[in-house]
């Protein structure tokens, strides 16, 4: 996720869907990752916390992909975030990783990811 590596980054560079999925987030919208036992999470970072989508020993890739509820719920959670939803960068960043601000402030969409250097000016 490029959306705090720059300070000078407009928003501009990101306009297809593809690249706001490159440039953001791709936990459960381009990826998942899936372990040796079988279990799926949307991005390696969730495994710490055991927040998997489904076990693909146990249920079809494609109904985990398409019917998981943590999935579901990174595809279409929106950050609550005032300093992010006025950012030029939200339509791909949404507030940043969504680990990162459950680890840190409790939900996945609430408050935006403290890592942001255009947060933090």
């Amino acid at each position: 996720m490029i959306y705090s590596a720059y300070d000078d980054l407009d928003g501009s560079v990101v306009g297809t869907p593809y690249q706001k999925l490159t440039y953001g987030c791709e936990a459960g919208n381009s990826r998942i990752e899936i372990v040796p036992n079988g279990d799926s999470y949307p991005c390696i970072s969730f495994f710490e916390k055991d927040l998997t989508c489904g076990n693909v020993f146990d249920s079809n890739i494609s109904d985990i992909w398409n019917n998981s509820i943590l999935l579901n719920k990174l595809r279409n959670g929106k950050t609550d975030d005032n300093t992010c939803l006025s950012c030029s960068l939200n339509h791909f960043c949404n507030g940043g990783c969504p680990m990162v601000n459950l680890d840190r402030n409790g939900s996945m969409f609430g408050e935006g990811d403290p890592r942001c250097l255009i947060k933090k000016k």
